[in-house]
């Protein structure tokens, strides 16, 4: 239909008929030869020709058996614009099938005019056979896995070469071939084979996905449902930390901690142990471990602190093991003190070695201060044979941490050279405290072989689990004939020896007179915690065994920096200085104490500010770390440095950190690389599913347009995004912690009525906890192994918070886990390092629907990244979606500058061709351009650089 030229009687203008013109291409679509049970996509484009929108009153009508619409056309379209429609056919039977796809435009007049495509295709016999047709592993526990085996079938007369992947329905990553979600087919004719897939669940729930042979294109061809369900039994242990605070010497106090299986499976505590450093603590469990605890059971630990004398802090922790596939590991930190003064004799054990007749030896001794006070040393005495002091130290007070050194002195007198040795302890008394012992003792005599172990102990230090290291005990012969080695008993006397432990006596065989021999022990890591090993010697001729030892501990630590690099710059000198922040995080299973950071060198111009030393991280936990670049001091002209923190497990961990200082309205250049993947964005919204939400949740639901209209409008700049929801409960049970919700639960430009499905999601439900922690919500989502493929590195990242309250991680005294009471600051450096060193300009936004003023934590964040707030409590805060829309959607053009611009200033370059297409946003101090650069494109932006 042509418009029409209507010509007023009066002479006014005349007036252009609007009207729609649609041309569909091709006419006749042909699908040629399907084999039954597969689907191929084709398309259709609708033109709209006319000078009005078009706007579709309902979907494309499609007609004829096994022909579908799957999406497309169903938006309006501009005068001159065209949209895509695609459209399957699946024969269900051999033979021929026709059909059509029909599109309807009713004019001005209510004239219903339709526009028609003719569909052709026959459905033919397979060439390949697969069975079976589906396969339900069953229930799994979540870390172990099942194989299956299916078998194909060719039965064409020709190879047939294609990949089988794995079409994951809801997001869990469980299921797999040997290598991996994609495995090589081919097959001669007449020949079949059998390919294995394995479920393997990281999280508790049911699982489905297809395997789907590719024939006929990507995610095309005959396939497999298989499905299965996973038991994840949880492990939780309340507290997470004990404090007794302040206890004096006398007092008996207990606290206990509840052991709970809130997961959906048996839950095997396997073992629980304490670390301390004496038995001022001490603990007891309900009942025997191990223990199997069903859903919603339990079990007490008991922890008494009894201290007998005073001390600065407690150096103590309980270790819950348990099979828990994804934490197996809990640990209770034990923190307390005790006023008054406290007193340590070291060594508790003293061994001089073998004594000739008359011989004497000296030992140095320390008495040292482990109290909150002075402590009075009245007096240092022996009691035993054979023993005596040096020199008698006369009474002193120590301060805290201050120590007194003495000699003690070992004599084989004629009764000990009897007796074969001789024994005795120390005693130190103090002003207010119990008698301090250490034990001192020596053997006696030169007849025949006399072993002596010179160095008894082999301290094998802290270990990485799942490696190894070794060590050494040394035997010297101090006799006048060979010591021969009878025999080496493991664990012998009663003693422990630990299956970790491995010994070698080899080197103590036969050990000359004179001469030394070694013991060898080898440790390997397999279990977190303290081991010990004993081993008995016994020599030939010698009646007294010699008893050898060795000790380690098993760590599963790490520790992170994140970002691994902080740029600064380019900042002009006279500008002031510049904070950035990075985390460092406990990554491993066990806990570590951050002792000491230093930068190298010693005099670049960066500042540390870490939260106090020590500072212990117990496993997941974080702390911020703030670097500052003293521009006001930096040299014109680019300066380096490396922060590197230490532990007490020795591991450590750096940051690199950079600075460009120009001189005062200098020009700068910063250069970018256009993302790799062209339009990319991932979006998550996290909304918060309390009780006063639903009305919210519908508003955002209804507004799905909104917020989608730039990425869905018909123009030649095709969006890509994943827009994934999840809720701001990480504490309830059965709760999203940061898992995706809804089916599919990454939505993408592809996804059937995304619309609907976008609802769906959004409407997540208002049965979580009044305590909102969807700061911690948006990190669980980003980190969760559950959510592969929804965060991609060449993508932009967009987060949207919707919420009617404030975050609740200030409310320490309400949670059951310090680690969930992070700062803001520390959230902004975690994203900031996702994007920080790739070679992609893939930004992240934060915004929020919140209350302003009221929701301080969360907007810290958003305004870390410049994002915009809506206020929640506005009813039209739903239509003004589509700000946070063309921000979140316009990422992939924008270009974060790190100073001020003179915005006079600014030259832009996309691959070395000048344009001025672009706009200048102070707020973001960012550059937009208009349209996207080709992926890979290099992007340079020079200006003036201002504070």
């Amino acid at each position: 239909m042509a418009a029409a030229l209507l010509t007023a009687c009066d002479g006014a203008e005349p007036v252009i008929e609007q009207t729609v013109v649609l041309n569909l291409t091709p006419a006749d679509q042909r699908f040629g030869d399907v084999p039954v049970g597969i689907a191929v996509q084709r398309n259709v484009i609708v033109r709209n020709s006319g000078n009005a929108p078009w706007v579709p009153a309902a979907p494309p009508v499609i007609a004829g058996d096994g022909f579908s619409w799957r999406r497309g056309c169903e938006d309006p379209v501009e005068p001159g614009g065209t949209c895509e429609a695609f459209v399957t056919f699946a024969p269900v039977d051999e033979a021929a099938s026709s059909g059509s796809f029909t599109v309807h435009n009713v004019d001005s007049n209510g004239v219903d005019i339709v526009s028609s495509v003719t569909f052709s295709g026959t459905g033919v016999a397979p060439s390949v056979l697969v069975s079976p047709a589906s396969i339900d592993f069953g229930l799994v526990l979540v870390g172990n896995s099942r194989s299956e085996a299916i078998r194909i079938e060719n039965t064409g007369s020709t190879t047939v070469v294609a990949d089988i992947v794995v079409v994951d329905d809801n997001g869990s990553g469980a299921f797999s071939f040997l290598d991996g979600d994609r495995a090589p087919l081919r097959l001669a004719p007449g020949t079949s084979t059998q390919i294995g897939v394995t479920f393997r669940p990281a999280i508790g729930g049911p699982s489905t996905a297809r395997l789907v042979i590719e024939l006929c294109g990507a995610q095309c061809g005959p396939a497999v449902v298989v499905s299965g369900s996973a038991s994840a039994p949880r492990i939780e242990a309340t507290p997470r930390a004990i404090d007794f605070g302040d206890v004096v010497v006398g007092a008996v106090v207990t606290q206990n901690i509840k052991i709970e299986n809130v997961g959906d499976g048996a839950l095997e505590v396997i073992a629980v142990e304490l670390e301390a450093a004496d038995d001022d603590v001490t603990i007891g469990v309900q009942r025997a471990v191990p223990a199997v605890l069903n859903d919603d059971d339990s079990l007490e630990i008991v922890v008494r602190y009894a201290p007998h004398q005073g001390r600065t802090a407690l150096d103590a922790m309980v270790v819950v093991s348990s099979s828990d596939p994804l934490s197996p590991s809990v640990f209770i930190p034990i923190d307390g003190a005790t006023p008054g003064p406290g007193l340590q004799v070291l060594p508790e054990v003293a061994h001089f070695g073998r004594l000739a007749a008359g011989e004497s030896r000296d030992l140095s001794m320390v008495v040292r201060s482990i109290g909150a006070a002075p402590v009075d040393v009245t007096g240092i005495r022996i009691e035993g044979d054979g023993f005596s002091l040096v020199s008698v130290p006369g009474p002193t007070t120590l301060d805290r941490f201050e120590s007194l050194q003495f000699l003690a002195r070992a004599t084989a007198t004629p009764r000990t050279v009897t007796a074969g040795g001789g024994s005795a302890r120390v005693v130190v008394q103090a002003r207010g405290l119990d008698d301090v012992v250490a034990t001192l003792a020596f053997f006696a005599g030169t007849s025949g072989c006399v072993p002596v172990a010179s160095i008894a102990h082999a301290d094998l230090g802290n270990v990485q689990l799942r490696s190894g290291t070794t060590g050494a005990v040394v035997i010297d012969n101090l006799g006048d004939a060979d010591c021969v080695l009878q025999d080496v008993i493991e664990g012998g006397g009663g003693f422990p020896f630990d299956s970790d432990f491995s010994v070698s006596a080899n080197g103590a065989r036969v050990v000359g007179v004179g001469d030394s021999g070694v013991v060898d022990f080898g440790y390997f890591a397999a279990r977190i915690g303290v081991r010990t090993a004993m081993v008995e010697l016994r020599f030939s001729g010698v009646p007294a065994s010699l008893f050898v030892s060795a000790s380690a501990r098993g760590i599963d630590g790490e520790l992170s920096i994140s970002p691994a690099a902080l740029a600064f710059g380019p900042v002009p000198g006279n500008c002031g200085d510049v904070t950035g922040r990075a985390v460092a995080s406990n990554t491993g299973a066990t806990s570590l104490t951050v002792i000491g950071m230093t930068l190298t060198p010693s005099d670049a111009p960066f500042a540390l500010d870490f939260a106090r030393l020590p500072r212990q991280l117990v496993p997941g936990a974080t702390s911020l770390l703030k670097i500052t670049a003293l521009t006001s001091v930096a040299p014109v002209g680019p300066s380096t440095a490396t922060a590197t923190f230490t532990t007490d497990l020795g591991i450590t961990a750096s940051v690199s950190l950079s600075l460009l200082t120009t001189a005062s309205r200098a020009t700068v250049t910063e250069r970018f690389t256009a993302a790799a993947a062209v339009n990319a964005v991932d979006i998550l919204f996290v909304v918060d599913n309390s009780g006063s939400m639903a009305a919210y949740q519908q508003l955002l639901a209804d507004n799905f347009a909104a917020f989608f209209a730039d990425a869905l409008a018909a123009t030649e700049r095709t969006q890509d995004f994943h827009v994934g929801v999840t809720t701001t409960d990480v504490l309830s049970v059965g709760a999203a912690n940061g898992g995706l919700v809804g089916a599919p639960s990454i939505l993408d430009r592809g996804t059937l009525n995304l619309g609907e499905r976008f609802a769906s999601n959004v409407l997540v439900g208002v049965e979580g906890t009044g305590l909102e922690l969807g700061l911690e919500a948006m990190r669980l989502a980003i980190d969760n192994p559950a959510n592969v493929g929804f965060i991609r590195s060449g993508a932009a990242l967009s987060v949207i918070v919707i919420s009617d309250e404030e975050d609740s991680g200030d409310l320490i005294d309400f949670l059951p886990d310090p680690a969930l009471s992070r700062s803001p600051d520390e959230y902004v450096a975690l994203l900031s390092s996702l994007k920080a060193g790739s070679v992609d300009n893939a930004p992240v936004l934060v915004s929020g629907v919140l209350t302003p003023g009221q929701a301080a934590r969360y907007e810290a964040v958003i305004d870390a990244f410049h994002g915009s707030v809506l206020d929640i409590s506005r009813p039209d805060w739903g239509e003004r979606l589509s700000e946070l829309g063309f921000d979140t959607f316009a990422l992939s053009r924008t270009f974060g500058l790190q100073s001020d611009a003179d915005p006079r200033s600014i030259v832009v370059t996309v691959d070395g061709v000048a344009t001025t297409d672009f706009v200048w946003d102070p707020e973001r101090r960012a550059v937009i351009l208009d349209d996207s650069p080709d992926r890979g494109a290099a992007v340079v932006v020079s200006y003036v650089a201002g504070c």
